[in-house]
């Protein structure tokens, strides 16, 4: 075998060699390629967890000042409801004691029609309604009132102490009710009756009283 034979044999056994050599350096090279790449998203994705996580601490921060805001703005309110204005004055619902109220000196009453009967009222002082209790007028009752009845010796009156007590009892607890207690109270403790122009018991300070006791009782 002639030397370049043999040089030739050489270089084709040689070939492949070289071949796997640049092909390892060439695998080499992707790799480095692979892991540049693969560390490259790792940390975009590091990056970008971080960011949402920051986000959301974030959001959660502001929706617990919004939850705040809500809660002193409720105290408010209930703070303003509570304080009120004046109360104004209602007969069928008095004003509670202590309430505020706006006019000075004013009275506040269910009425207190009947002058033989207590009566509780309010009145303004000071800026709040203030509790007053109204004394009744001294009515006679119908035993003390009929002797002084009697007394005026009016045709048209009862005949004796009993028919009296009798009728003043029915007048006071029917329909008549109020304005014959009107007429008692107006009386006083010690009146001094008299006769009508027709006969009927009367007394003259109070003459308005008794007409509209009798047109009740007698129409």
């Amino acid at each position: 075998m002639t030397c370049l034979s043999r040089i030739l044999i050489l270089a084709l056994a040689l070939s492949p060699a070289c071949t796997s050599d640049d092909g390892t350096t060439s695998a080499g090279s992707t790799g480095d390629g692979s892991s540049s790449t693969s560390a490259s998203t790792s940390a975009s994705t590091s990056t970008t967890n971080s960011g949402s996580a920051s986000e959301s601490s974030s959001g959660g921060s502001g929706t617990s000042a919004s939850s705040t805001g809500t809660s002193t703005s409720g105290a408010t309110s209930d703070a303003s409801s509570t304080s009120g204005g004046p109360v104004a004055c209602d007969p069928n619902n008095l004003p509670g004691e202590g309430t505020p109220c706006a006019n000075e000196g004013e009275f506040c009453s269910p009425g207190c029609e009947d002058p033989c009967e207590f009566c509780n009222v309010v009145k303004c002082e000071n800026g709040t309604w203030q509790g007053l209790e109204v004394f009744p007028a001294d009515c006679l009752s119908c035993e003390e009132v009929c002797p002084l009845v009697l007394n005026g010796q009016c045709p048209a009156g009862p005949p004796d102490l009993d028919a009296c007590v009798a009728g003043c009892g029915a007048n006071e607890a029917g329909e008549c009710g109020l304005l014959y207690h009107k007429a008692i109270a107006c009386i006083g403790p010690t009146p001094a009756f008299t006769c009508d122009l027709v006969g009927r018991p009367t007394v003259a300070r109070c003459a308005a009283e008794f007409e509209a006791l009798y047109a009740c009782i007698m129409p």
